[in-house]
């Protein structure tokens, strides 16, 4: 009876050793299965989130430019047409007796802000009028004026300040939704890679729960066997059945936790809940350990260059306003030349002479009445740009904690896998030894099943372990933008 058992063990063992092989050797081509770079290139392709985060950073980084617009020219048109009946002014000489006064106003110009505050205006005015009298011949005309407008702030916004402050904020709120988008993306490619070996250690661990049942069903189909020839005592049958209800457990939550695998894998790709999806490439383990620590190159993470930009953005619209709750006081100067005459071609060139010119100058003053509580405004905004500043000091210190934190996780990772690795080459050896023991008919067979479901259980703890290395590396990607870590994929070299 022991000699067809140990023939059944040993083709049992056999069998394993094939399926193993198998899998190494399988380490398929790429048409069979799917690489994490093929696997991110379905997501970058596929996901909404993923396509709409690059549509919001190409744009963001186009609306940049809008801060260009502050100080660049623009230019400008006005076209107005009037009719006017009430009583003329007594004062206008030769028109005193009109019923009605039609005005047609056309302008067109450039203007432009310059850093320094002053707003220029430089337009063409082309004025047509008709004075329509009762019982005597209507009178009409054109006058024409090339006109340049200047005015300089005194105080509020004086230099440029608002203005400077109105393209940084332009500029930065831009920058800071360009590095919100690159955030996404990146957070999603992370998550994707996570979920990528999420999957691929599920369904190692599902491999190495079933094991761990079968072996739990041949110990029980053993002890069971001896404890109806009164061979053993019924505990250990009911100990047996009581570790293979507990191996069923295991294995029914690893089917669990690879289902669920599964339906992220698919989500992040957008992928048909009827899709077939093919064996993923298979990871080699030494390699994982032999994995460098990463570098955290000079700058950083995508979210704290956003918060950066965010606050310089508040900053510089805190400024913005306390600037505009001052007083305004303005310098306006203009220069026009003019001309006029019954007919619109000798008034257009008889208006770019200098026999008549009209020259303005003048100050215009504005302050509010409840002065105390605009001068708390301006208090409040100042107030406000330090606070942005201090969150950004603060998103620094904690993206430094974060990456130390990292660091640490994956030290303990890595300390777990060499233990587990440890762990799992004793009990390996335990049970090679265990096995020739049995054939030397020193030991029980009963023995071995339980040195190999230990070594099943050690096998599924340097999975897990390797699997929380897998992870931390790709959240620490975020901080080191490096490729996806192909050396840690494929069959064994």
């Amino acid at each position: 009876m022991r000699h067809i058992t140990h023939q059944a063990l040993l083709k049992r063992f056999s069998s394993i050793a094939a399926l193993l092989l198998i899998s190494w050797l399988s380490a398929a081509s790429a048409a069979e299965t799917l690489t994490l770079t093929d696997y991110l290139g379905q997501v970058s392709a596929n996901n909404w989130s993923y396509q709409g985060s690059q549509r919001q950073k190409a744009g963001s980084d186009a609306r940049k430019r809008e801060a260009d617009l502050v100080f660049s020219p623009s230019f400008f048109t006005e076209a107005q047409i009037a009719s006017d009946k009430k009583e003329p002014d007594m004062g206008m000489a030769g028109a005193a007796n009109y019923k009605e006064l039609k005005s047609e106003t056309y302008t067109a110009g450039v203007s432009q802000t310059y850093p320094t505050g002053t707003r220029a205006k430089l337009y063409y005015s082309l004025n047509h009028y008709s004075y329509l009298y009762d019982g005597s011949p209507d009178t009409r005309y054109y006058t024409a004026s090339p006109v340049v407008e200047l005015t300089q702030p005194l105080w509020q916004n004086y230099g440029g300040r608002a203005d400077k402050d109105n393209e940084e904020a332009t500029r930065a709120q831009a920058e800071a939704d360009a590095w919100n988008a690159e955030s996404d993306l990146r957070t999603l490619l992370v998550n994707a890679e996570k979920s990528y070996w999420d999957l691929a250690t599920s369904r190692e661990l599902v491999q190495v729960r079933g094991k761990a049942m079968e072996e739990a069903q041949a110990i029980y189909d053993y002890v069971s066997k001896r404890a109806s020839m009164n061979l053993t005592d019924r505990s250990d049958a009911l100990q047996a059945r009581a570790s293979l209800e507990t191996a069923r457990l295991n294995l029914k939550s690893a089917t669990h936790n690879e289902a669920a695998a599964l339906r992220a894998f698919k989500a992040y790709a957008n992928m048909g809940e009827a899709v077939q999806v093919p064996e993923l490439m298979q990871i080699n383990w030494d390699k994982v350990r032999a994995l460098p620590d990463p570098v955290w190159v000079k700058g950083n993470r995508a979210d704290v260059k956003a918060a950066e930009a965010a606050a310089n953005a508040t900053a510089a619209n805190a400024r913005i306003l306390a600037e505009k709750d001052k007083p305004a006081l303005d310098l306006k100067l203009s220069y026009a030349l003019n001309g006029r005459d019954a007919d619109l071609s000798s008034r257009v060139s008889d208006s770019l002479n200098w026999d008549k010119p009209t020259a303005k100058a003048g100050l215009t003053f504005s302050i509010p009445f409840n002065y105390s509580a605009s001068k708390e405004a301006r208090a409040g905004a100042l107030l406000k740009e330090k606070a942005a500043q201090l969150s950004y000091k603060q998103k620094l210190l904690a993206q430094a904690s974060d990456w130390r934190d990292l660091t640490a996780k994956l030290s303990d990772a890595r300390e777990r896998l060499e233990l587990s690795y440890t762990i799992e080459e004793a009990q390996r050896a335990k049970l090679e030894y265990e096995k020739q023991r049995l054939k030397e008919g020193r030991t029980t067979t009963y023995q071995v099943l339980t040195f190999e479901q230990d070594y099943t259980n050690a096998q599924y703890t340097r999975v897990s372990a390797a699997a929380q290395v897998l992870s931390t590396l790709a959240n620490l990607k975020l901080y080191v933008q490096a490729g996806s870590n192909p050396a840690i994929a494929g069959s064994k070299e």
